[in-house]
C-alpha cells in the first residue's frame, strides 16, 4: 500500500521524466539526421568551391600560356615568310631561339591560298651548331638552317587538320592526334600568315602560310612557371577561406606511365582538372587541389557519446540536444549565407555580358543586318562577351574576395580614353542603353595610366547601368555625360546623369554591399545593391577613390579618381626596342 502511494505521489514527476527522456532521445535522433544532411551539403559545397578554385588557376595558366605564345610569334616578321625569304626566316628563327629558349623547335609552313592540304610544304628549323666549322654565318654569327622532314610535315598537317580555323583568329593550339598515344603528345602553336594587306581591299585576306613552334608544359611559358603560379595562389588564398581551410595544389605532367610531379602537396588531390579538350592545350597536364578540412567534421556521437555512456540524466541530455540544435542551426545558417552570397554576386556579374550576347544575337537572328562587315562586327562582339562571361565564371570567387582585399589585379599601362570610349561604344549597343544619349568628353591627347582594363570597364558599365536604372521617366532625363580629365598625379572619370538623385542621408551608404534605398520609387526598380559596392572595391584595389554628389530630382555625379603610375624610361625604351621590328612589320601591313 505504501509503495503504491509513493508511486501515486511521484507519478507526475515520473511521467515528466519519461516525457523528457523520450523527447530528448527523439531530438537527438533528429539532430543526428540533420547533421548527416548538413555534412552532405557541406561536403558538396566544399567540392563545388574547390572546383571553382581549380578552374580559376587552370584559366590563369591557359591565358598566360597563350599570351606568351603571342609574344613569341610577334617577335618574328611575317614579311619574310610572305616573300619566301628562307635566309631571312633562318635568321629570324635563330634570334627567336636565343630569345625564347623555352621553345622546343620552330617550323614554317607554306601553301597556296585555299589549297592548304594540296600545296602543304613544311620546314623544320635546325639551330646552329657553334662547333661546326661549316655552319653558315650572318655578320659573323652562326645561323640555323631550314630542312624538310616528311614525318614532321605529316605530323604538323594532322595537327592543323584538327584545328577549326576561322578567319577571325590568328593563334591556334593543337597536337598530332596520331601521337595521342597517351604519353607522347607533342604540343604545337600555330600562327596564321596572311597575304599582304592593301588599301581599298574588297575581299578578305587569304592565309598563305603558318608560323609554328612546339613547347613542353614544364618549360613554357618559362621554367618553374607552374610552381610560381601555385605559390601565388597559395599565398593569396592562405587563411582567406575559413570554410574551406588551407588549400594545397598539385600539378602532374603525364609523360610516362608513372607521371612526373611538377608541383606536389602533402595531401592527395580531392579534385583534378585538365585544360578543356576543345582548347587543344597540353592534354597531359593535370591540376589538382585538396583541403585539410575535408572530411574532418565532428559527428553527433563524437559530441554526445560520452554523456550517453556515463548515463547522464534526462535534463543533461536535453541540454546537449539544445546545444546540438544551436550548433546545427549555426552551421546551416553559415552554409545558407555562403550560398546566398555566391548566387547574389554571380547573378549580378553575368547580367551585362548575357544581355549583350542576346542583343547582338537577336540582331543577327532577325536578319535585319545584311552588311557582311556589320555581321562580322556583331559576331566579334558576341565572341568577345562570351569570352568575358567564361572568364567571369572561371574567376567567380573574385567577387567574394573583393571586400576582403584578397584579389590581386594585374595592372598595365593603357590608354584610359580608349578604354572608356570602347566601353561606352559597347554599352550603346546593349539593350540596357535603350534610347539614352551617352556622350564622352575627353582631352585631345591620350590619358595613359596604369590600371586593370577589364576591371575599369566593369566599373564604368556599372555606373552607366546605374544611371539608366534610376533615370526616372522624363524624356529630358535620358542623357548621360562621361567626362575624363587628368592632372599631374591623378586621372578622373566622371559619370553625370539627370535622374532621380540620391538623398544626402543615403550618400554615405550607397557603396555598401546589399544597401537598398528606402525611397519607394527607387525600391520599385529592383536589384540587390551590389553594383556600386563592386565599383567601390574595384576603385580601392586601384588605390583610388570614388565619391558622389547628388540632389533628389536633379541627378547624380559619380567621380572616380585613379593615380597615374610613372614607368621608368629605361624600361619603356627596352620594351619598345625589343618589339620594334615586330611593330614596324605590323604597321606596314605585315
Amino acid at each position: 500500500m505504501n509503495h503504491r502511494k509513493e508511486i501515486q505521489k511521484y507519478r507526475l514527476l515520473i511521467a515528466a521524466s519519461i516525457v523528457i527522456v523520450f523527447a530528448t532521445v527523439a531530438l537527438l535522433i533528429m539532430q543526428y539526421r540533420s547533421l548527416q544532411r548538413t555534412e552532405a551539403q557541406s561536403k558538396a559545397t566544399v567540392e563545388a568551391n574547390l572546383d571553382l578554385h581549380l578552374l580559376e588557376i587552370v584559366e590563369n595558366a591557359k591565358w598566360d600560356i597563350l599570351d606568351h605564345a603571342n609574344h613569341v610569334f610577334h617577335s618574328i616578321r611575317q614579311q619574310r615568310i610572305r616573300e619566301r625569304n628562307f635566309s631571312g626566316i633562318e635568321r629570324a628563327f635563330t634570334r627567336a631561339g636565343k630569345r625564347y629558349p623555352e621553345v622546343e623547335n620552330f617550323y614554317v609552313i607554306l601553301f597556296e591560298p585555299r589549297r592548304e592540304v594540296e600545296t602543304w610544304s613544311a620546314y623544320s628549323f635546325v639551330p646552329p651548331d657553334p662547333n661546326d666549322p661549316n655552319v653558315q654565318k650572318f655578320e659573323g654569327s652562326p645561323v640555323g638552317k631550314l630542312s624538310t622532314d616528311s614525318a614532321v610535315s605529316d605530323s604538323l598537317l594532322r595537327a592543323w587538320k584538327s584545328v577549326i580555323a576561322s578567319d577571325g583568329n590568328s593563334l591556334y593550339t593543337a597536337f598530332d592526334p596520331q601521337s595521342s598515344v597517351e604519353f607522347k603528345q607533342k604540343q604545337y602553336f600555330f600562327h596564321s600568315v596572311y597575304e599582304l594587306d592593301r588599301l581599298e581591299r574588297t575581299k578578305p585576306l587569304e592565309r598563305i602560310g603558318l608560323m609554328v613552334f612546339s613547347a613542353d608544359a614544364e618549360k613554357f611559358p618559362y621554367t618553374d612557371y607552374l610552381k610560381k603560379l601555385i605559390e601565388k595562389h597559395s599565398v593569396k588564398e592562405k587563411n582567406s577561406y575559413e570554410f574551406l581551410g588551407n588549400l594545397s595544389y598539385s600539378i602532374v605532367s603525364k609523360k610516362s606511365e608513372f607521371g612526373n610531379q611538377i608541383v606536389s602537396s602533402e595531401n592527395l588531390p580531392l579534385r583534378t582538372r585538365n585544360f578543356d579538350a576543345s582548347e587543344r592545350l597540353f592534354p597531359n597536364l593535370t591540376f589538382g587541389v585538396s583541403t585539410s578540412n575535408f572530411g574532418s567534421k565532428a559527428t553527433f556521437f563524437d559530441s554526445a557519446g560520452l554523456g550517453v555512456l556515463l548515463g547522464v540524466s534526462a535534463a543533461t541530455l536535453l541540454v546537449i540536444g539544445l546545444l546540438l540544435t544551436w550548433w546545427a542551426t549555426r552551421r546551416e545558417m553559415k552554409l545558407a549565407q555562403l550560398k546566398s552570397d555566391f548566387l547574389a554576386n554571380i547573378s549580378h556579374e553575368i547580367k551585362t555580358p548575357i544581355t549583350a550576347i542576346r542583343a547582338f544575337g537577336d540582331l543577327l537572328h532577325s536578319g535585319r543586318t545584311q552588311d557582311p562587315e556589320r555581321v562580322k562586327i556583331y559576331g566579334g562582339m558576341i565572341k568577345k562577351e562570351s569570352d568575358r562571361l567564361t572568364r567571369l565564371i572561371s574567376n567567380v570567387l573574385e567577387l567574394s574576395q573583393l571586400e576582403r582585399g584578397a584579389h590581386i589585379y594585374r595592372f598595365a599601362e593603357t590608354d584610359l580614353t580608349h578604354t572608356v570610349a570602347e566601353t561606352i561604344d559597347f554599352f550603346k549597343h546593349s539593350l540596357n542603353a535603350g534610347d539614352f544619349d551617352v556622350s564622352l568628353v575627353s582631352p585631345p591627347k591620350p590619358i595613359i595610366a596604369e590600371f586593370n582594363q577589364s576591371a575599369i570597364k566593369q566599373a564604368v558599365l556599372n555606373l552607366l547601368s546605374n544611371s539608366i536604372k534610376y533615370s526616372g521617366n522624363s524624356i529630358e532625363n535620358k542623357k548621360i555625360i562621361v567626362e575624363l580629365r587628368t592632372d599631374s598625379l591623378n586621372t578622373y572619370i566622371e559619370v553625370r546623369d539627370f535622374g532621380l538623385g540620391i538623398s544626402k542621408s543615403e550618400q554615405s551608404d550607397i557603396f555598401r554591399a546589399f544597401h537598398r534605398s528606402a525611397n519607394s520609387e527607387i525600391q520599385a526598380k529592383g536589384g540587390v545593391g551590389l553594383g556600386l559596392a563592386i565599383v567601390n572595391e574595384i576603385v580601392k584595389a586601384h588605390t583610388g577613390k570614388i565619391s558622389v554628389e547628388s540632389e533628389l530630382g536633379k541627378g547624380s555625379v559619380f567621380l572616380i579618381q585613379l593615380p597615374i603610375s610613372q614607368t621608368l624610361k629605361a624600361e619603356q625604351t627596352n620594351k619598345f626596342s625589343d618589339l620594334e621590328e615586330s611593330l614596324s612589320g605590323k604597321y606596314s601591313g605585315n
